[in-house]
């Protein structure tokens, strides 16, 4: 794994890398995967800790540590959009999400193996990212437009801002390095320190947004209740039934699951 020459650092590195298991590990205690977002959220904080594991036994900057890295970056691509894509409720941004999910990752995986994917991809990485932070952008929009009642409550939220907050820090010190950095090893190092600080806080915020997320059902105690099988949505209360001058008033709406 990456050395920064500080000790403490180099604790907080490893902290940082193996913090995804938490928000995985939370997930599955508070049985919260049968959302399907949550499910996805813990599938990726899985992946990115086996990552992190696997890169203890391989030299960083490596071959193999540049495949992982260029896997990693596609995997992580797929999993963001598909979190979105299940509550992303505008057509335009279903269009959008569904489009991206059918082209961009065979793109990136073609790209990939035409350039060598045993090889650092930078322009892959930065692409992949780039999509990344501007459909996050454009979610986050989605849900503060939606929501205007405290929005911190809703585990969606957290889950947005880690992802905006990350990747577009990888976007900067990516441009920084070819336009603004000299790029020489103290450059390098502060570098990958600003990353391993900023997935410090992504996870951080995937911890709350897990802690937040509605547990799931016993399966015991949902046969137990044959009355309302239908899962309410999460942490939103519905809406009061509208007078009506008929004998029978309409039925109480809800909003999407957030």
């Amino acid at each position: 794994m990456f050395d920064t020459g500080n000790l403490y650092f180099n604790i907080f590195i490893h902290i940082s890398a193996y913090l995804p298991i938490v928000p995985f590990l939370i997930i599955m205690i508070r049985q919260s995967y049968v959302q399907v977002h949550m499910n996805y959220l813990m599938i990726l904080s899985l992946v990115t800790f086996m990552y992190n594991i696997l890169l203890n036994f391989i030299p960083f900057y490596s071959e193999p540590f540049h495949l992982l890295r260029n896997v990693l970056g596609v995997t992580e691509l797929v999993f963001i959009l598909l979190i979105i894509q299940t509550h992303f409720n505008s057509n335009w941004g279903r269009t959008m999400l569904i489009i991206l999910l059918l082209f961009v990752p065979i793109m990136s995986i073609s790209f990939m193996l035409i350039n060598t994917p045993n090889q650092l991809n930078t322009t892959l990485l930065t692409v992949d990212s780039l999509i990344i932070f501007v459909v996050g952008i454009l979610f986050l929009y989605h849900l503060l437009g939606s929501y205007h009642k405290n929005i911190t409550s809703y585990n969606l939220f957290w889950i947005t801002a880690g992802i905006c907050l990350y990747f577009g820090c990888y976007l900067v010190l990516n441009m920084g390095r070819k336009f603004i950095f000299n790029y020489d090893d103290k450059d390098y190092k502060v570098m990958w320190m600003v990353m391993y600080v900023a997935n410090f806080i992504k996870y951080a915020f995937f911890i709350i947004a897990a802690i937040l997320s509605r547990p799931g059902l016993i399966p015991q105690l949902a046969v137990e209740d044959p009355i309302d099988d239908t899962p309410m949505p999460e942490d939103l209360p519905l809406e009061e039934p509208k007078k009506s001058n008929h004998l029978i008033s309409p039925m109480p709406g809800y909003y999407s699951n957030y």
